[in-house]
C-alpha cells in the first residue's frame, strides 16, 4: 500500500511540468505507433520530414566558426583520401 506513496506525493512538485502535458504526448506516442504500422505513409511522411530540414545548427556553427573566428575555407577532399577509403570499406 505505501510503496507508491512517495511518488503520489510528489506527483504536485512536478517542477518541470513533465505530467502538465503527459496526455499529449502519449496520444502522440499512440499515434506515431499507429502510423508505423503503415509502412507506406511512415516512408513518405520519413521522406517529406528529411527534404524539409534545413542545415543542422552544429553545421552552420562550424561554417560560422570556420570563416569567422579561424579565417578557413572549406577544402576539397578527393576520392581517394585515407579516410574515405576506410568508410567505403565498412
Amino acid at each position: 500500500q505505501d510503496l507508491f506513496k512517495p511518488i503520489v506525493d510528489n506527483l504536485n512538485l512536478d517542477a518541470y511540468m513533465i505530467m502538465a502535458d503527459f496526455q499529449s504526448y502519449k496520444n502522440a506516442h499512440m499515434e506515431a505507433a499507429k502510423l508505423f504500422a503503415d509502412k507506406n505513409e511512415w516512408t513518405v511522411k520519413t521522406i517529406r520530414n528529411i527534404a524539409k530540414m534545413g542545415m543542422f545548427s552544429s553545421d552552420r556553427a562550424i561554417a560560422e566558426y570556420a570563416s569567422k573566428i579561424w579565417d578557413i575555407e572549406p577544402m576539397e577532399v578527393s576520392d581517394d583520401y585515407e579516410w574515405r577509403k576506410l568508410v567505403k570499406a565498412h
